[in-house]
């Protein structure tokens, strides 16, 4: 028994095809004897001849055409690798395949190892095989862990910039230089976010801006003192021209 390819990829609840070719000891092929296979499939990761019993499910063979060709059929049940094996008139024929089940596009695959519908908010478009720990954030999107559906946004307005960059990797939601609950803390000491421009600032540059404006308040209140005096002076001269 030989098998078209040794692995396959297959959707949970769909349709799983493994074409194999059969041949006689002496290299013919077999044709035209489906009745006499029987498939079974069990999970990749239980022990080699222990598909049977309660692990395996029977799986549905048919004839494909000339030259020996045939495929086993079946539809797996939940996420995970298969491992399809074949056996004519009750002798198990050497070889074996296996088919890895993911979950349809716009699902992911849970711990449970069953398929849920992505969330609607906050996630991209679940393609391919998505699991919980890899669900895709948007852009200005944020969870605690890869474990959780609770998914946040990390500024009210979508519009505003945000430190949030999103992604499947849970360690990486955050942009450069921020951490933390919905990115709002800035990674390294002395620099404060600055949300307007979601990034982080050095505090010297806010101190800075800060010494400019008490220099240049100072500046005006001696001008404005400077203006009283002389005011307060001309004044005077002007009373004591007049008693003269």
């Amino acid at each position: 028994c030989t098998f078209g390819a040794s692995h396959a990829t297959a959707v949970v609840g769909g349709r799983a095809v493994v074409p194999f070719t059969a041949r006689d000891l002496d290299g013919l092929e077999l044709n035209g004897i489906a009745r006499g296979f029987d498939a079974t499939y069990c999970p990749e990761s239980t022990p080699h001849g222990g598909c049977t019993g309660s692990s395996a499910q029977g799986a549905l063979v048919q004839y494909s055409g000339e030259g020996g060709n045939y495929s086993a059929i079946f539809s797996p049940p939940s996420v995970g690798t298969y491992r399809i094996l074949v056996t004519l008139d009750g002798e198990q024929l050497s070889g074996s395949a296996t088919v890895v089940a993911r979950c349809a596009d716009g699902s992911y695959a849970g711990s449970d190892l069953e398929c849920h519908p992505c969330p609607q908010d906050c996630v991209q478009k679940c393609e391919g095989a998505v699991t919980l720990a890899t669900l895709p954030l948007e852009q200005g999107c944020w969870r605690l862990t890869a474990r959780t559906l609770d998914i946040r946004r990390c500024a009210a307005d979508e519009s505003e910039p945000s430190t949030c960059h999103g992604g499947a990797d849970a360690s990486d939601y955050c942009a450069p230089g921020t951490l933390g609950p919905l990115c709002a803390t800035c990674a390294y000491p002395e620099h404060y976010l600055d949300a307007d421009a979601a990034e982080c600032r050095h505090c010297a540059v806010f101190g800075g801006v800060a010494v400019l404006a008490l220099v240049a308040a100072a500046l005006a209140c001696l001008l404005l003192v400077a203006s009283v005096a002389w005011a307060l002076r001309a004044g005077r001269g002007a009373r004591v021209l007049a008693l003269a």
